[in-house]
């Protein structure tokens, strides 16, 4: 019995299927997109204890909060960036290409300043037990 064919993604893994599907990953658009965030990664877990990272992270969420007006910028001329249009109206490539990598090394930054000053605080309040 033939299997029937959705003409829609109905799970997730149809869904990432059918974008990565969709997207050529060799495009320079595409490689510079995902060599910013691996840069910026590395970044991140590199330079974990100094003022960088927020730097980063700034940067990182003013994007995220700007996805919208760089999705109608990149939607306007994507013919001088990219071979196909893959700037629709709601924003997916962009959500998930830009906008989800942002977030996450965003988190990551932040679980690292938690950490540090954890870290910190653990130094004072023993300075502060030893000396009295």
């Amino acid at each position: 019995m033939p299997r029937f064919e959705a003409p829609n993604p109905q799970t997730l893994t149809e869904h990432f299927e059918a974008f990565f599907t969709a997207v050529d990953v060799k495009e320079p658009l595409v490689v510079c997109i995902f060599a910013y965030h691996l840069a910026v990664l590395v970044l991140v877990v590199c330079f974990r204890q100094g003022k960088l990272v927020t730097s980063l992270t700034s940067l990182q969420l003013l994007i995220c909060f700007q996805l919208t007006s760089i999705n109608q910028y990149l939607g306007s001329h994507w013919q001088t960036i990219a071979s196909q249009n893959y700037f629709d109206s709601n924003g997916l490539f962009v959500s998930v290409t830009i906008g989800f990598p942002c977030l996450v090394n965003s988190g990551i930054a932040t679980v690292f300043a938690l950490y540090n000053t954890s870290k910190d605080l653990k130094k004072a309040f023993s300075k502060k037990y030893k000396s009295n």
